[in-house]
């Protein structure tokens, strides 16, 4: 959900074959959701009552939860999400935040 959580995942998620990320957060927004079809998504930070509204499908895989006590991300939902409504296309101009 934020742009470091997408980085990470654009720059280490090769190497366990995981798509591009997209994100909503800062300037990730300004590149656009993927342009092919998308009928599951991996969500990281996203609260998950939130997408429980809007989608039929959710499964919360774990919560990360880093024991190092400097680490600014606790009790991060990862969810795969499957069985959406809408198209990415139309959840985009919902996903933009700058916090």
């Amino acid at each position: 959900s934020n742009y470091g959580e997408a980085g990470a995942i654009d720059l280490f998620g090769p190497d366990y074959n995981l798509p591009k990320a997209y994100s909503g957060h800062n300037s990730y927004w300004y590149w656009g959701p993927p342009e092919t079809g998308v009928d599951t998504l991996i969500t990281v930070g996203v609260d998950v009552d939130e997408l429980r509204e809007v989608v039929e499908d959710v499964d919360v895989r774990t919560v990360f939860s880093p024991e190092q006590p400097n680490v600014g991300e606790r009790n991060v939902p990862i969810c795969v999400c499957r069985n959406l409504p809408l198209s990415i296309q139309e959840y985009w101009p919902y996903a933009k935040h700058y916090d």
